[in-house]
C-alpha cells in the first residue's frame, strides 16, 4: 500500500518560511491589452521594473516579448 510510510514513524514536520525576506507587494502603473490573432487567451502587456523578472504566486513571470 502507497500510505503505509506515515506508519513507519519516521515523518518529522518542519517549518519553511513562506515569506523570504525579499518578498514585497509592488504598485501596479498599468496593465496594455496586447492583440493574440487566433489564440484562446488574453495577452496582456506590462514592463517589470526595476528588474526584468518577478515571482507571482511562486510562479516564474518574466516582461512578454
Amino acid at each position: 500500500m502507497v500510505d503505509r510510510w506515515a506508519a513507519r514513524g519516521t515523518f518529522r514536520p518542519e517549518h519553511h518560511d513562506a515569506d523570504p525576506v525579499e518578498s514585497g507587494w509592488v504598485t501596479v502603473r498599468s496593465v496594455r491589452p496586447r492583440t493574440a490573432p487566433g489564440k484562446p487567451f488574453t495577452l496582456h502587456g506590462y514592463r517589470p521594473q526595476p528588474y526584468p523578472t518577478f515571482l507571482v504566486n511562486g510562479h516564474l513571470v518574466r516582461e512578454a516579448v
